[in-house]
């Protein structure tokens, strides 16, 4: 029983070591699904050091930014990816709702809010004060915010989950999920290999009506899934994750 569980360790160190490989770009997809197969495949010792045996050493190199989601992993979590989003990267396809949208509302607003002072409105006047603020936020100022939102934002794939990371002077903000619940994964790659990666429930569209800086409230009760926005190598990103479901059943 000892022997069984000593090879079923080596197994899994294994298999962990070549996914470090493939997120650092030593291994294609295709070459990581065969020696995954080998590796399961495999009923001895000396055949899992042959999967590996012309691979870096072990353990890889934690990709740079892994410090930042370092204090948040649990016991036996170790990071093969880290990203952050684009802060130069303004609009998402959520703006083709978002800019109409922002454009009526911000326009009625600051017509309905002139006329009114025109006509002397007295009370009218400071009524309407929120609804034009609140048009040119969603017009011009929610890009501001989204591009600072980016700048303290991180994104990880690990062993066992993917973690979206804010940092706030308040502490840090986590949502992440494991990957043994992420139901599916899609994503949204454009020519350049940039997108988004979007896990779990709801749709694209709300994942990218969520990303676009629009206030909080115009999505309540709207199940909003966790996804990685604007990230360089999203088809990397996305092929990694979905590898890391497909071997956790077999285990």
């Amino acid at each position: 029983m000892a022997v069984d569980a000593t090879f079923d360790h080596r197994q899994e160190d294994a298999l962990e070591r070549l996914r470090d490989e493939y997120a650092a770009g030593a291994l294609s997809l295709e070459e990581l699904t065969k020696r995954i197969g080998r590796a399961y495949a495999a009923t001895t010792s000396a055949e899992l050091d042959d999967v590996v045996a012309d691979l870096s050493s072990f353990p890889a190199v934690p990709p740079a930014g892994s410090e930042m989601v370092e204090p948040h992993l649990v016991h036996g979590e170790h990071v093969l990816w880290v990203g952050r989003p684009d802060p130069a990267r303004h609009f998402s396809k959520g703006d083709r709702v978002a800019i109409p949208f922002s454009l009526l509302w911000g326009g009625f607003a600051i017509f309905w809010e002139a006329s009114v002072l025109v006509s002397g409105g007295g009370f009218f006047v400071l009524w309407g004060i929120p609804f034009v603020a609140l048009g040119l936020y969603m017009m011009v100022g929610r890009f501001f915010y989204k591009a600072r939102l980016k700048r303290r934002t991180w994104f990880a794939v690990t062993n066992r989950r993917v973690i979206k990371l804010e940092r706030r002077r308040t502490g840090d903000a986590v949502d992440a999920a494991f990957i043994d619940a992420i139901p599916a994964v899609n994503r949204d790659v454009g020519a350049d290999g940039a997108g988004s990666v979007i896990f779990g429930g709801g749709t694209r569209w709300q994942a990218e009506l969520a990303s676009s800086g629009m206030p909080s409230f115009f999505m309540n009760n709207v199940p909003v899934p966790l996804a990685f926005y604007d990230i360089p190598d999203a088809a990397r990103v996305a092929d990694l994750v979905t590898e890391l479901r497909q071997e956790r059943p077999e285990r």
